[in-house]
């Protein structure tokens, strides 16, 4: 009821329990819903993040499309403006231009044209400039989509919650680890430091790897950069990824 609110008095509560002695961090939630379902803050809220989804996209598509314009306007020696003879990119605010930009055809300008010099032009500013206008035009469109469409959930689902834990397991001969590459191996003995293989400095080992498993396994950037971090250790350098 507390998450739904009065519409949670005749839904079915399918939440799922961490089992009993399970201990974690959460490191993140998230919350999915359908459009249908939600509140009136909530859609108060979708509604402010969807003008402001536009609002960016479209100033996007204005920057790329002026920046074409421009350079048009300089091959052509005038301004460029649309059938009534209305300046296409200037005096006027982002959605304006965004929308002339969606109708924008290249043979609005060239048709008339005599200088091929000058077509040519035209047309090798147009293939420079406009695949970014059609990616700003793309991304827009595929953001006020999505957020549109609202969640994916299954059939029956109204809204879902998800809560990630992390733990903490003890490493035990038979685990099987990942490295950062996807590679895998399958951990064959445990030993104490003094006992691991060391280097003529002393300095023991780590990990030992399988030599007959690392070819099939590394490829030679993944070896570099094994070697990379090797070094980085013995000048007291720390490199930290988010991967």
């Amino acid at each position: 009821h507390a998450i739904f609110g009065r519409a949670g008095e005749d839904v079915k509560n399918d939440s799922l329990e961490v089992p009993s002695g399970i201990e974690g961090i959460v490191i993140d939630t998230q919350r999915f819903s359908r459009r249908m379902s939600l509140s009136e803050e909530e859609r108060k809220v979708y509604e402010k993040d969807l003008k402001a989804a536009e609002t960016d996209g479209n100033d996007k598509i204005a920057r790329a499309f002026t920046e074409m314009i421009e350079a048009m306007e300089t091959i052509t020696g005038k301004t460029i403006t649309d059938e009534d003879g209305t300046p296409l990119v200037r005096d006027h605010d982002a959605k304006y231009i965004a929308e002339k930009a969606e109708a924008f055809r290249l043979q609005s300008i060239t048709e008339g044209m005599r200088s091929a010099d000058r077509i040519s032009q035209l047309q090798a500013a147009y293939e420079e400039l406009g695949p970014m206008l059609v990616t700003a035009i793309d991304t827009r469109d595929r953001m006020l989509n999505s957020m549109k469409r609202g969640d994916e959930l299954r059939s029956g689902v109204l809204q879902m919650v998800k809560v990630y834990i992390a733990t903490k397991r003890v490493i035990s001969v038979g685990d099987k680890m990942a490295g950062r590459h996807g590679n895998k191996g399958v951990i064959a003995k445990i030993m104490p430091v003094e006992d691991m293989p060391y280097l003529a400095d002393g300095t023991p080992l780590q990990i030992l790897l399988n030599p007959l498993g690392v070819p099939s396994r590394m490829n030679v950037g993944q070896i570099l950069e094994t070697h990379l971090g090797w070094a980085g250790a013995k000048l007291g350098f720390r490199a930290i990824t988010p991967v």
